[in-house]
């Protein structure tokens, strides 16, 4: 028997954001630099590719988002910039908190819709 656990492409999405929003709040709370910022984004706007689907783009597009901004970051070449991009950093966190919060509380209503249709 396998211990694995298969995921939706919605559910992978979701934890993806969740992912994205963890790391993006590490290096806002001085926890990583921005090094290991950007080399978190990176692989996570390459994971964002292999869930791309009509499905996850609601989650998913505010997550790569989210991971441009990560690698932004550690090109910035003064603190003021490197600044104004913290405060779009901490905007698109709340902007994928937002969505993931919103893609879960709609999954109860499309399993329940599912299972009517059938």
């Amino acid at each position: 028997m396998s211990d694995a656990t298969h995921l939706s492409a919605l559910e992978a999405a979701n934890l993806l954001a969740g992912q994205a929003v963890a790391d993006a709040e590490a290096y806002l709370a001085g926890q990583r630099d921005a090094k290991a910022c950007a080399a978190s984004g990176e692989s996570l706007w390459r994971a964002t590719l292999a869930l791309r689907n009509p499905e996850t783009s609601r989650i998913l597009d505010p997550v790569r988002m989210l991971a441009t901004v990560m690698v932004r970051i550690s090109r910035s070449d003064t603190d003021a910039r490197r600044n104004r991009w913290r405060l779009v950093l901490a905007a698109l966190v709340d902007l994928v908190r937002h969505e993931s919060l919103a893609l879960r509380a709609a999954a109860p209503a499309a399993i329940s819709n599912q299972g009517e249709a059938s």
